[in-house]
């Protein structure tokens, strides 16, 4: 038998049970879902076509873009308890700045590449330039959604 709760009344009450529903956690699952779906999708359409500095590059995004959506999971689910933690939204603030700076570390990369060698050697520019390119788009990808999580866990 659970202890009763005194309202503002001064009359007994049942304790509030647990939420049964977790519509930030939900939310944040279907956001997430949708990312590595469309992620998925881009990485088997683009698979074989990216120099390995790319690869590496879009890999140090991805690393930072997954354990950032995994706190952001963990403070959804806490949100939902009933304890939203405003102080932690600052660290997932700082990876939505973070990921697009990796990936422009990756577009440079890919610049040096292409502009390093002879002018001759165009698959070497061509291979600089689309690992320019999937690494920024890699960065800016994940950072939207970062963006969407953060803004799904500042609405409560």
């Amino acid at each position: 038998m659970s202890p009763s709760v005194k309202d503002g009344k001064g009359t007994e009450s049942e304790p509030q049970p647990a939420p049964t529903s977790r519509p930030v956690f939900l939310r944040w699952a279907l956001v997430t879902t949708l990312a590595l779906v469309a992620f998925v999708v881009a990485f088997v359409s683009y698979h074989g076509h990216v120099h390995a500095v790319g690869k590496a590059s879009a890999g140090i995004v991805l690393a930072v873009f997954a354990l950032t959506s995994a706190y952001c999971g963990l403070l959804a689910w806490r949100s939902d308890d009933g304890h939203p933690d405003r102080r932690s939204l600052e660290h997932v603030s700082f990876a939505i700045r973070v990921c697009p700076m990796l990936a422009m570390l990756g577009t440079a990369s890919g610049f040096l590449i292409a502009f390093t060698g002879s002018t001759e050697d165009v698959q070497q520019r061509v291979a600089g330039a689309s690992t320019g390119i999937v690494a920024t788009v890699v960065g800016v990808a994940c950072t939207i959604v970062l963006m969407v999580q953060r803004h799904l866990l500042d609405e409560r």
